[in-house]
């Protein structure tokens, strides 16, 4: 990383889960937003609901070399609230998460701490920084919700008017926006007049080495990796196993993730489920598959696949949130037919296969890689 960099500056992070479980991609990003943080001796304190989704538990609640002190609020979802939010949703409203027992505890934190940076993740706890009078506040928005909630809705018009408009506004509470996809941040900073949009995809270190692998390195000819609390990776994945492995039914296809608990009917596959180090998965495996359906902002396992070298076989909702969408290492199908083909040639033709592998891990150099990322944040938190 060259000479290192010493910011000496207070932030306080709000992330509504346990991340160090490391099992999807938005805990891996923010693992690796703390590991910058650290870096840069950056004192951290995290802010975190235990039991939201998931809890903290004693053998991962403390980890120095990420952060100071970890404050938890104590999920209680009343019933109050969740009417609340039902209305909102019924509606087509933002949903609102965060409690006012939840803001009291959060601003007491706040305001203690005489923090340089107040980091929140997710729109739906926008509403924390009301009453915050100090710090520099920033959004980490991970995707636009009002376009997700209308990609799962299933309807074919935009309906989702005034849940854009509630976006916008809780973005506007706060002095900067990271956004992950370098298509949501064109497209939000058009509206959001207040904050300075940045573009902040997930750093990750470089896996590869551009040496020329032979084919008896691999175990299986493809790999999905994904969480099954995402719809669209579920979705994905079944049509994979019932439209296109049919067509394919040789095809060594290794799963890991949770959401291998949706597919127990499913033949053919390695189902390896969680898998705490997915580095060796990655090394036996030749190509990768992302066959979302729909989805919004940057999917990190295509980013986490390019650090790996390798190629990936998408549709082109996987290559959302990339602007480039050529060059990159991603084959993009559109169907069955076209993703079958696309996995024929990158299995069978070797030079196909190297010219697509080093793209990948062009690709990902120049827009992925700590050295690239890294520089980005540092010209935020310098100044």
């Amino acid at each position: 990383m060259g000479t290192k960099i010493s910011m000496k500056k207070k932030i306080l992070v709000f992330y509504p889960h346990n991340f160090l479980e490391l099992s999807s991609g938005t805990h891996k990003r923010i693992t690796e937003l703390m590991v910058y943080f650290a870096e840069r001796e950056m004192t951290v304190d995290i802010f975190s609901i235990n039991g939201f989704t998931n809890t903290w538990r004693t053998e991962n609640s403390i980890r120095s070399e990420l952060f100071r002190e970890k404050f938890l609020f104590n999920w209680r979802y009343p019933l109050k609230g969740r009417k609340l939010n039902d209305l909102r949703r019924m509606f087509r409203r933002l949903e609102d998460f965060a409690l006012p027992a939840m803001k009291r505890q959060f601003e007491e934190v706040a305001e203690n701490g005489c923090y340089d940076y107040i980091f929140i993740s997710y729109v739906y706890w926008a509403n924390l920084v009301d009453n915050v009078k100090s710090g520099i506040k920033i959004m980490d928005c991970h995707d636009l919700v009002s376009l997700n909630a209308h990609l799962l809705s299933g309807q074919g018009e935009f309906k989702y008017g005034r849940m854009f408009q509630d976006e916008v506004c809780a973005l506007d509470k706060f002095d900067y926006v990271f956004c992950i996809s370098e298509e949501e941040s064109v497209i939000m900073s058009s509206f959001a007049s207040r904050p300075r949009f940045v573009n902040v995809p997930t750093a990750m270190p470089r896996k590869f080495s551009r040496d020329i692998v032979s084919d008896n390195t691999f175990d299986y000819d493809l790999v999905f990796v994904g969480s099954g609390d995402n719809r669209f990776n579920r979705d994905g994945l079944i049509w994979f196993v019932e439209r296109v492995m049919p067509l394919r039914p040789a095809l060594k296809v290794a799963v890991a993730g949770n959401v291998c608990d949706h597919l127990s009917g499913a033949r053919n596959l390695k189902l390896l489920n969680y898998v705490k180090d997915l580095e060796d998965v990655y090394k036996r495996s030749k190509a990768v598959i992302c066959p979302l359906r729909g989805g919004t902002g940057l999917k990190i396992k295509v980013a986490e696949a390019l650090s790996y070298g390798k190629p990936v076989i998408t549709t082109k909702w996987g290559l959302s949130g990339i602007l480039q969408k050529e060059n990159n290492g991603c084959i993009v199908a559109s169907d069955e037919k076209s993703f079958v083909e696309a996995i024929d040639r990158i299995i069978n033709d070797r030079d196909y296969y190297e010219l697509v592998r080093r793209q990948a891990m062009d690709f990902f150099q120049r827009k992925f890689s700590r050295d690239i990322c890294w520089k980005n944040l540092d010209e935020l938190f310098s100044t």
